[in-house]
């Protein structure tokens, strides 16, 4: 196994040594400053670096997993996740790790904690969890159960004054147009154009500079339009 370090913005890198045996693969790799880093490998180790990556630790070891992620909520809380299920968990900078008493058994692949107390962790599945509490417990914030086509729902409320809320579902991702036209057929609005992937999207429009009546919301997206009518009350 090898580990690279570039000092400056060219493309120079030089070859650092690893302390772990050649079939090991580095799987992730955190630096808090030029100095002080940590890698984890497909073998369940992790390594620990305090001069820039001329000398490293062995600080954790669960031989026959593999930890694939390491995020830091600050210099001293950080946290691991491995592919047989565990979270791990450091408050001395990475100088020794526990494993954390959770009840996820699947493969764990990526990590994030913005905060020490706020994290998510995406598994191999497909499932994005999340925790409030410091990973002592963990749910489901993401639903793999997709929109099987576009949808644009009936905006609310209905009638509405001056204020209204537009949903739509997309199956994949696409280019999504709306756009608000009256009676005549003249556009007065225009509420999005942008690419969005899959899922249920909300948008909201304010009709305060138009007069009362009917509009319709016209959503294009790809080679699919969808119209709704819509009441403003003034």
């Amino acid at each position: 196994m090898r580990l690279s370090r570039r000092q400056t913005e060219g493309a120079n890198w030089s070859v650092l040594a690893g302390i772990f045996i050649s079939f090991e693969t580095a799987t992730c790799m955190y630096f808090s400053d030029a100095n002080t880093g940590m890698y984890g490998t497909n073998a369940g180790r992790i390594a620990k670096t305090t001069n820039g990556g001329l000398n490293w630790t062995e600080v954790y070891m669960n031989s026959g997993t593999a930890v694939w992620g390491l995020s830091f909520a600050n210099s001293q809380t950080g946290y691991g996740c491995t592919s047989d299920g565990k979270v791990i968990k450091t408050t001395d900078g990475g100088t020794s790790w526990g494993i954390q008493n959770t009840s996820l058994t699947e493969n764990l692949y990526e990590i994030h904690f913005p905060s020490a107390m706020t994290g998510y962790i995406g598994t191999w599945s497909g499932k994005v969890l999340k925790t409030t509490n410091g990973g002592l417990t963990y749910a489901n914030n993401y639903s793999t159960n997709l929109p099987q086509k576009v949808n644009l729902q009936q905006n609310f409320p209905n009638p509405f004054n001056p204020a209204t809320t537009i949903s739509f579902t997309l199956p994949n991702e696409r280019f999504v147009k709306i756009t608000v036209i009256d009676v005549s057929g003249k556009t007065v609005a225009g509420i999005l154009n942008d690419k969005l992937g899959a899922g249920e999207h909300r948008v909201n429009w304010n009709a305060g500079d138009l007069p009362g009546g009917v509009y319709f919301a016209r959503l294009v997206a790809g080679d699919q339009t969808i119209t709704r009518s819509m009441i403003l009350l003034k």
